[in-house]
């Protein structure tokens, strides 16, 4: 088992404590590009990298994505502040446990996990081998996000008061969401794209990671004050359902039915539909119509087909139908919204 050695952790200039101890751990090199710090593993330890980024406002993402021979544990609090860390797996589990504390919590994929800590605690996550480790980890100064969430977004003075009786509630403690694909989502999105920006990619991420931030906080908020969705589901039926979900991102013209997908995925018809609406809050029909209305809409703004182009394109087999569904979504006809994204455009570059 990989564990630290104190004496290794040294002063290294741009590196923080965290990152330090990861390499020291696991013999990673180290690369920076457009702001973000990326460790690549040594090939005597296994295989993969831990990419780190530090956000204003006392915001800062980690994301691993390894495969290790040997069982790793890595200490996550450096820090006097009060922090709060937002765990999200797409593959993987790992173990958390505070230092003066017994108890073990496993952290599982495809739900929100938030560690809380006071500027006295320390914890740490153990990382078996041989199994795939596939994790974003938010961390967050609770004091400063609250005072963002006040000063620039005018959250209401009464949320902010029940949010942060919530978080106190997480001291020392990990409370574990019910299982969700919304950030799933946003992070494949942010794989897909972030080759496409240069100078901007901070800023780029800087804006997925406050929607996943967001997300996180949302589901904690509803979970505490209003309903907690539960489902019967195994980690196995979980993992079908979001692949399921990707094939159906992926191929949103096919014209998906139940049959079909159910057969995709080995999946019985209840099974699909109850993880649908556990992961998506909706069912499968839904899902699919929201999906190419979503695309019709990149379409519109990043493309010269014209509407029935687009429709067809998407999976509508009526333009009538698809007109009908986009104006419920965004409040206006096709060709008015492409129109005004356009014009929109045109102003900025005279801008």
């Amino acid at each position: 088992m990989i564990t630290s050695n104190k004496n290794n952790i040294l002063s290294t200039v741009g590196m923080s404590p965290q990152m330090i101890e990861i390499k020291m751990l696991l013999d990673a090199s180290v690369r920076t590009d457009s702001g973000v710090e990326t460790l690549v593993v040594g090939t005597k330890c296994g295989k993969g990298t831990v990419e780190n980024i530090n956000f204003k406002n006392g915001i800062s993402v980690t994301q691993y994505d390894l495969l290790l021979f040997n069982d790793c544990t890595l200490k996550l609090f450096h820090s006097n502040e009060d922090h709060l860390l937002f765990f999200y797996g797409l593959e993987g589990t790992c173990y958390h446990n505070f230092l003066n504390k017994e108890k073990i919590t496993i952290i599982e994929e495809l739900r929100t996990a938030i560690v809380g800590a006071s500027k006295h605690q320390t914890s740490e996550i153990t990382i078996k081998k041989g199994m795939p480790f596939s994790f974003s980890i938010i961390s967050i100064d609770k004091s400063k996000y609250l005072q963002t969430l006040k000063d620039y977004y005018n959250t209401p003075l009464e949320s902010i008061k029940s949010l942060n009786k919530a978080f106190k509630v997480l001291n020392s403690y990990v409370y574990q969401c019910s299982h969700n694909l919304k950030i799933a989502k946003q992070l494949r999105i942010l794989k897909s794209t972030s080759h496409e920006f240069g100078i901007t990619s901070l800023v780029h991420l800087e804006s997925h990671f406050q929607i996943i931030l967001s997300i996180h906080i949302e589901q904690f908020y509803k979970e505490v004050f209003e309903e907690r969705v539960q489902t019967n589901l195994s980690k196995t039926e979980l993992q079908k359902i979001r692949k399921i979900t990707e094939f159906i991102i992926d191929k949103p013209m096919l014209q998906h039915s139940i049959k079909s997908l159910c057969e995709k995925a080995i999946l019985s018809p209840v099974k699909l539909q109850e993880g649908f609406r556990c992961m998506h809050g909706t069912t499968v029909s839904n899902y699919i119509k929201n999906v190419r209305v979503e695309k019709s809409r990149e379409l519109l703004m990043y493309s010269d087909y014209n509407v029935s182009e687009i429709a067809y394109m998407v999976g509508f087999t009526s333009r009538s139908y698809f007109c009908k569904i986009f104006k419920e979504k965004y409040g206006s006809n096709a060709t008015a919204y492409r129109s005004k994204f356009k014009n929109k455009y045109v102003s900025l570059e005279k801008a």
